[in-house]
């Protein structure tokens, strides 16, 4: 049943979530804190979120704990097993999603919303009538920590601890996950043995996770005695321009003078008395996650490495004049997605066909690319096979205009960055950089019988690539590696080493199977999905999952 409208003083308003996103009858234990309180962020992952919205506000994309995550980098400890000194890891940090939500930009395919409902702070928490709202709006802050002068070296040190006993714990899980694979595979050892494995490792993980805490606690204590300072800013707009400056604010204001965006009503379509609005008073937004405006030193208002917030803001309508500013409580913290955040691109892969020789061969097309250089500024490169001599290039008084064809740019760009990736991973050791770029010839020998070696993990190649691959019976390891390094040696030959380096020649797939075990490099082959049928390419994340409508007698009033 529709509450009834009421409420005649702004000071008994209060703005939360909408009603569909408070706490559930009989949900306990999940959920942020102060859910039901905060203004309710919604993604989407189209264009059209605007009339997804609209229609039906309850359904939006849900967020990854994984992925919309603002990720934390940790180190890897490699500890090689007995008599094999090969590197366990391509990479010596590692990735792992932290405590702060991650909002992408619109180049990687995401959008959102901020919606709230306006209720009376009275028995029952009706709604609020409309037409009794001035006006109403959201800003947005940013959280800011300082530090004292000559303190930041005390914070790198306290930080290092702290993400060293995180990294150690992180490892203590892997081997704990290994000998669990172990245990279950070995089925027939003593009970006492086990319990006696059970305990050790349960005493082990209880020191590990005391060392992480005891970081934790001096960095705080440390903070709190230094004088380290968490501070709200908000953007406050220098005239009409693009220019602002972030400045302290108080938490609720009583007057406005921050950058606001409006909030609209969501109204109900007509006849639809189960639709979100027609149950509550709601108003939405779109919230920015990159913009123009600039501080007086050039630096972007939304960048990376922040963390921010959304507050929204009512006013009563008094007779034709706004009344006192009505806070609602801050959203949850969130931070921004760099244009090339690797997760944020993935979200929208892209192809890319090279053009075709023989079709450009036999075409007759005029290039459609006019290139013109100003006088003095065409630059000429004598055209003769040797090396040419210092100093014999000219640069050509006249200007100069040139049609070339698209498709030549592509290809001299494509022959470039292949001829300069090997040389950039051998120069610098930067093999990491493989799961950046990571192919294998489409061949159906070396892909079913690496199919075949693998299924005897359980799970697939996916499971394997999370426990160590060396230690588990039934594997042909040396099988395993031939097949590996044919293919990748058929795929990409690294040029000469430099002097004292590897021996002139030799090929990307010898490199690897010598340097490394078999464990990342089987983990690359799981996260990009060639182990799967000929001609399958990377496996992008599976279909999106949405959140679940609530009728309005499955929530909680906040």
């Amino acid at each position: 049943m529709s509450p009834a409208a009421c409420c005649s003083h702004s000071h008994n308003w209060r703005l939360v979530a909408p009603w569909y996103r408070w706490a559930r009858v009989g949900e306990t234990g999940s959920g942020p804190s102060g859910r039901g309180l905060r203004p309710a962020l919604h993604k989407y992952g189209d264009t059209d979120f605007v009339g997804r919205f609209l229609a039906d506000p309850q359904v939006s994309l849900a967020f990854d704990d994984d992925t919309d995550r603002v990720q934390q980098l940790e180190s890897l400890t490699s500890t090689p097993l007995p008599g094999d000194l090969r590197k366990r890891f391509l990479s010596t940090r590692s990735s792992v999603p932290g405590p702060t939500r991650k909002l992408f930009q619109p180049a990687h395919q995401r959008f959102y919303l901020v919606a709230v409902g306006l209720n009376c702070d009275v028995p029952g928490f009706p709604r609020v009538d409309p037409a009794a709202v001035h006006a109403t709006g959201f800003v947005i802050r940013r959280h800011r920590v300082t530090l004292p002068e000559g303190e930041k070296a005390t914070a790198a040190k306290l930080l290092r601890e702290l993400a060293e006993a995180r990294a150690v714990a992180q490892t203590q899980q892997t081997y704990d996950v290994a000998r669990e694979q172990r245990r279950r595979m070995h089925t027939f050892r003593p009970a006492g043995v086990r319990a006696g494995d059970a305990a050790m490792a349960a005493t082990r993980r209880l020191e590990v996770l005391r060392r992480v805490e005891t970081a934790r606690r001096r960095l705080r204590v440390w903070a709190g005695q230094a004088g380290v300072e968490r501070r709200t800013e908000g953007w406050i707009p220098s005239g009409e321009g693009r220019f602002g400056a972030w400045v302290p604010i108080e938490e609720t204001p009583e007057e406005l003078v921050e950058r606001s965006y409006p909030l609209r009503l969501l109204s109900a379509p007509p006849g639809d008395s189960e639709h979100a609005a027609a149950l509550g008073t709601l108003y939405w937004g779109l919230v920015p996650t990159a913009g123009d405006e600039v501080a007086a030193d050039g630096a972007a208002r939304f960048a990376p490495g922040y963390e921010y917030e959304i507050r929204a803001w009512t006013r009563e309508e008094c007779g034709g004049c706004p009344g006192p500013l009505v806070w609602s409580e801050p959203s949850e913290s969130y931070g921004l997605a760099s244009f090339h955040d690797p997760a944020g691109c993935a979200q929208r892969p892209i192809e890319i066909t090279l053009p075709d020789l023989r079709e450009l061969e036999g075409s007759t097309a005029t290039p459609s690319v006019r290139v013109s250089s100003p006088p003095g500024s065409a630059l000429s490169v004598p055209q003769s096979s040797d090396l040419p001599e210092e100093g014999s290039g000219t640069v050509n008084p006249n200007e100069q205009i040139c049609y070339f064809s698209i498709s030549l740019f592509t290809i001299v760009a494509f022959f470039l960055f292949n001829l300069f990736l090997p040389i950039l991973l051998l120069a610098f050791g930067l093999w990491w950089m493989l799961k950046l770029k990571f192919c294998l010839p489409p061949s159906i020998e070396l892909e079913g019988k690496l199919s075949a070696e693998l299924d005897v993990v359980e799970g697939g190649i996916s499971a394997s690539a999370g426990i160590d691959i060396d230690i588990l019976p039934g594997l042909d390891q040396k099988k395993i590696t031939d097949f590996l390094r044919a293919g990748l040696n058929g795929t990409l030959v690294v040029p000469p080493a430099p002097p004292g380096g590897l021996p002139d020649g030799m090929d990307l797939g010898t490199i690897l199977t010598t340097l490394y075990t078999n464990d990342p490099i089987l983990e690359l082959l799981a996260e990009q999905g060639y182990a799967e049928p000929v001609g399958a390419g990377p496996i992008f994340k599976p279909s999106a999952v949405y959140t679940v409508p609530v009728a309005r007698d499955q929530v909680i009033h906040p």
